[in-house]
């Protein structure tokens, strides 16, 4: 009789590693995944559709078990009954366990753009943190960093956003958080979300206190150039 790492060596399955890495994602319960081990097994040895019987007595359950733990992954697309037409025109059923990889695959990008997202949202709080500091000369309060992590996490402001409003406040020489918190929900309710829109809503004020500017002066022009009229006179 051959060893079990002789044996292994001729024949094995394999299963990716990050299987046993993201099992919990894919809410899959610890009988559902062995019984699915099970069919997956049978289907890379030739047998497309082991019985009820025979994964009964594989899992030491009952063939009613066995029935509703495939309803179960059926459901939650980790396994699939299909049909196929043999040559002689036939249809045969057989079970496709590869939807768990498909499965698994999804689960994977999710993570990653999650995990990508988060390590985003640190470098913003630290590059932020660091700039706070550096414009307000001193080490912000554990109440003010936590501001901070607010303004990303529940109020949903892009960094860059609360940066340019961090300088807006530095050219006001207003070195408050307070205030930063009003320039940045003054943006939000005119919808300014980007740098570009900023520069724009700059822009826009600008040319108002210009066309201000103007109209004072042109209304001062038009009173200088006015005749002077005496009390005595008007009457």
């Amino acid at each position: 009789m051959k060893s079990l790492r002789a044996q292994m060596e001729e024949t094995f399955i394999v299963l990716p590693v990050y299987l046993f890495e993201y099992l919990g994602k894919l809410e899959i319960k610890a009988g559902e995944f062995l019984l699915w081990l099970q069919i997956y097994r049978f289907h890379k040895t030739g047998n497309l559709f082991p019985s009820m019987q025979c994964l009964a007595k594989l899992t030491n359950q009952s063939t009613t078990q066995i029935s509703k733990i495939i309803t179960c992954l059926i459901q939650k697309e980790l396994l699939a009954l299909k049909s196929k037409k043999k040559q002689n025109g036939k249809l045969i059923d057989f079970y496709d366990p590869y939807l768990l990889f498909d499965h698994l695959e999804k689960v994977c990008i999710i993570e990653k753009k999650e995990h990508s997202a988060k390590s985003v949202k640190k470098i913003g709080i630290a590059e932020l943190n660091l700039q706070f500091q550096q414009e307000f000369g001193r080490v912000l309060t554990p109440i003010e960093i936590e501001r901070l992590c607010m303004w990303l996490d529940q109020d949903k402001y892009n960094p860059e956003i609360i940066q340019l409003a961090l300088t807006e406040a530095v050219l006001a020489n207003a070195y408050s958080f307070n205030y930063i918190d009003r320039i940045l929900l003054t943006w939000e309710g005119k919808n300014i979300r980007t740098k570009t829109d900023v520069i724009k809503e700059q822009e826009h004020r600008k040319k108002q206190l210009l066309q201000k500017e103007i109209d004072q002066k042109e209304a001062h022009k038009r009173a200088k150039n006015q005749p002077k009229v005496t009390i005595e006179k008007w009457l």
